[in-house]
């Protein structure tokens, strides 16, 4: 960015194209393609830089435990290891070596609310979405700022 010099990457060697049921994100600063083929199906791609040339490798492969309808998200949340939402609604924490997986919850059915009033219930049967987002913990400090006197 700071040269204003942009490339056009190849898609990964999976897809021609991406589909309604793939995602393009970011994970540990590499350029991430999630393929879903099929309900069940999930592999994750990620880009490496090499000499200039990108060059897309297959981390790992997974077959999910639930039918997905919608999508799959993934989410860094250590080096080898990554969360998967599948369609906003179940999280799976993924490892990238060996492709296992894990129920972290599935929200549905797992979550609790409580509605305001101190009566908690469960949205079940209600249509909802939960959202994925990468966290990073700072050391500074969120609020007003301060006054700086010469």
């Amino acid at each position: 960015m700071r040269d204003d010099t942009f490339t056009v990457h190849p898609n990964p060697p999976c897809s021609s194209s991406l589909t309604l049921n793939d995602l393009l994100c970011e994970l540990s600063g590499k350029l991430c393609y999630v393929h879903s083929p099929s309900p069940y199906d999930v592999s994750i791609w990620l880009a490496q830089d090499r000499d200039n040339i990108i060059i897309w490798t297959q981390r790992c492969r997974v077959n999910l435990p639930i039918q997905r309808l919608l999508r799959v998200y993934a989410c860094a949340i250590a080096e080898g290891t990554v969360f998967l939402s599948v369609d906003f609604r179940h999280l799976f924490k993924c490892n990238l070596h060996d492709g296992s997986l894990e129920i972290v919850v599935s929200m549905p059915y797992d979550l609790l609310y409580d509605n305001g009033e101190g009566i908690r219930v469960v949205l079940s049967s209600r249509l909802f979405s939960h959202y994925m987002v990468p966290y990073v913990e700072s050391l500074l400090r969120i609020g007003p700022s301060c006054m700086l006197s010469n």
